[in-house]
């Protein structure tokens, strides 16, 4: 999908990111003018893969697509390994049969603690993958709390770009296929528009309900995105 400049500010960038950012407060005060000068200034990026949201399932996603030889662009609205729920990990679920560890047990306890709303699939995919994730993670060096450091560090040895404190609202969508991203930094408030081959989003949860975790990045961002283009959502109960 090919957007040019002049489409991109003519475009619903101008109402849509623009309007995202007054509402979140984070253009006050300015004129008409000054607004339009923001559109002008906008940054364009292209690559082949653009993964959103920089915590654990950001990094993973990047470094496995940097390792088959993609291009890739991690873009995150805080900083990598330090958004989200990442800093407050303090322990791994790790599945480990030599260990003790009985899958029966396992699915038995999660029906429990979720009132038997949950998709056995994934719990499955955990205990299959999570003691091997665990040792790659343990190989890099993290491994206590506080490792958000490590993630970024990986990121950036492994030469994949990073471009944080921005923050996307809008999937670029057309003919049913995904071209990238746009949305606005939120220190310059530049307009920005992200083109890619393919979007990965990563941007965690919300924390807006009552039993959700009290982080102010968790707005639900990506789902967001995928809702307004058609895109349909499931597990959020929790």
């Amino acid at each position: 999908m090919y957007v040019n400049r002049r489409a991109f500010i003519k475009g619903a960038l101008g109402v849509g990111v623009i309007g995202a950012a007054i509402a979140a407060g984070l253009i006050k005060n300015k004129s008409p003018k000054e607004v339009s000068k923001l559109l002008e200034t906008s940054l364009e990026k292209e690559t082949d893969i653009l993964v959103i949201g920089g915590g654990i399932a950001g990094v993973f996603a990047a470094l496995r697509a940097n390792k088959n030889g993609a291009n890739v662009i991690l873009i995150d609205k805080g900083s990598v390994g330090r958004s989200g729920l990442t800093p407050f990990a303090n322990g791994f679920a790790v599945f480990d049969e030599t260990k003790g560890d009985d899958r029966a047990t396992w699915h038995k306890n999660m029906a429990t603690n979720t009132d038997g709303i949950q998709r056995t699939e994934y719990l499955d995919i955990l205990m299959d993958y999570s003691k091997d994730i665990f040792e790659e993670m343990e190989s890099w060096g993290a491994t206590k709390v506080g490792f958000g450091k490590v993630l970024r560090d990986k990121i950036l040895s492994e030469g994949i770009e990073i471009i944080e404190r921005t923050m996307l609202t809008t999937l670029l969508e057309k003919d049913g296929k995904i071209g990238g991203a746009r949305g606005f930094k939120l220190d310059s408030e530049e307009a920005v528009v992200m083109k890619a081959k393919s979007v990965i989003l990563c941007t965690g949860a919300g924390a807006f309900k009552p039993n959700g975790f009290q982080v102010c990045s968790l707005t639900n961002d990506g789902d967001a995105m995928a809702y307004r283009i058609g895109g349909k959502i499931s597990g959020k109960e929790f």
